[in-house]
């Protein structure tokens, strides 16, 4: 008899166990009757490798519904579903439980040539069920009619328009979308500080990280030091979402005023080895900048008038190209002949300045004193503003 109750025992503690560590997603397709859909599984670089972390798993959709289940192998992970490999849901946490997902393909939030995102609402499980009161609140923000201008640059500005080597969007519109951006991460900061404990917050601000904002980096910046600072550690030390927003945090500390310029060496068109460092004793403007974006090129005449004004001080511009084209950069170069000593960033689609500065949009700029410390970043550092901020350094 006890020897039955410790075999009872131990399967009623297997079956539990293994319904902790299962999913099941249960949802509804509006406007589509059939077709596949599939979650493409999780995976990480490990040593240079790609190790997969999460199986794939697909499934088909018959009436409108559909159902996928499995075993959770990963800390609960933000995830998307692809529907007849081009429609894909809005992000939702992957986590133990059964959550139950409605996706609407006539909402559709973002759209490209090659595939479109759909509105997507999951609810069942603790975290999406915060997801869900967030994203609501969010599109009510969204849609707004004040905003609807925004619509063709959500879609194009991370690739027409570069690649046609365009402006990013014209002025107005860009005030638009610092308005609109500045609505969400207030939104984003309010909900990470009233749920410091819960995933959902830590799957927004990682889902952030790199996202090309237009809201001015040091006010993006101080709300992530904000919201990391108000995470429960305990609750996710284990995490690696955890562990990248703290490597961004790591990044922002780095080059953030008050601290030290990281010193780097860099090439002038000329093939000569240009060091930050030999630039001590001057207030030296860092100008991190590209050949295809525009803003960074209408900084230039003003910039020429400042190096003008300050000729005889100790002040120098230090511009760092920062994007891989060499070729391009030196046409820019000889077209627009911009102040101060230029430098080309190699790696700066990898590992170059551009990251050891947390730059993440362009142009961006930073003020060091004498000593090499950094004293101003940001948009700050442009027009009028940073006459003003010369003005009382020189005292002219």
């Amino acid at each position: 008899m006890i020897k039955q109750l410790i075999v009872i025992s131990i399967l009623i503690f297997t079956s539990c166990k293994q319904d902790l560590n299962s999913f099941t997603i249960t949802g509804r397709v509006n406007g589509l009757e059939s077709g596949t859909i599939k979650f493409g599984g999780l995976g990480e670089f490990v040593d240079g490798e790609f190790s997969i972390t999460q199986s794939a798993i697909e499934s088909t959709i018959k009436n409108g519904r559909f159902k996928l289940s499995g075993t959770l192998a990963v800390p609960p992970s933000s995830i998307s579903l692809t529907i007849n490999d081009k429609v894909f849901t809005e992000t939702f946490l992957l986590e133990n439980g059964n959550i139950n997902i409605v996706i609407d393909t006539e909402k559709v939030l973002f759209e490209n040539q090659s595939f479109k995102v759909v509105k997507t609402t999951a609810t069942g499980s603790p975290n999406n069920k915060l997801l869900t009161a967030y994203r609501k609140k969010r599109d009510s923000i969204r849609l707004l009619p004040d905003f609807n201008p925004l619509k063709e640059v959500w879609s194009d500005h991370n690739h027409e328009y570069r690649n046609n080597g365009k402006n990013v969007i014209p002025n107005d519109i860009r005030n638009l979308a610092i308005t609109y951006d500045t609505k969400i991460n207030r939104l984003r900061k309010s909900f990470v500080l009233e749920h410091p404990t819960a995933v959902a917050s830590l799957a927004l601000m990682e889902s952030e990280i790199d996202y090309n904002t237009l809201v001015p980096a040091p006010k993006n910046e101080n709300d992530l030091l904000e919201m990391f600072t108000a995470l429960d550690e305990s609750a996710y030390k284990h995490h690696p979402y955890y562990h990248k927003i703290e490597q961004k945090v790591d990044k922002i500390n780095r080059a953030i005023p008050g601290k030290m310029a990281p010193d780097f060496t860099l090439k002038d068109s000329k093939e000569n080895d240009i060091s930050l460092s030999s630039l001590q004793g001057n207030y030296v403007l860092l100008d991190f900048w590209t050949w295809w974006c525009v803003p960074c090129i209408k900084e230039f005449p003003h910039l020429k008038e400042v190096k003008e004004r300050y000729k005889d001080k100790p002040f120098k511009i230090l511009g760092i190209h920062s994007d891989p084209d060499i070729e391009k950069w030196q046409k820019s170069l000889l077209k627009y002949n911009p102040a101060g000593i230029q430098v080309h960033d190699p790696l700066s689609n990898r590992n170059g300045v551009r990251q050891t500065y947390n730059v993440s949009s362009f142009p961006g700029f930073f003020l060091l004193n004498p000593e090499g410390k950094i004293i101003k970043k940001g948009d700050v550092l442009r027009g009028k503003s940073l006459d003003n901020i010369l003005k009382d350094i020189f005292k002219n």
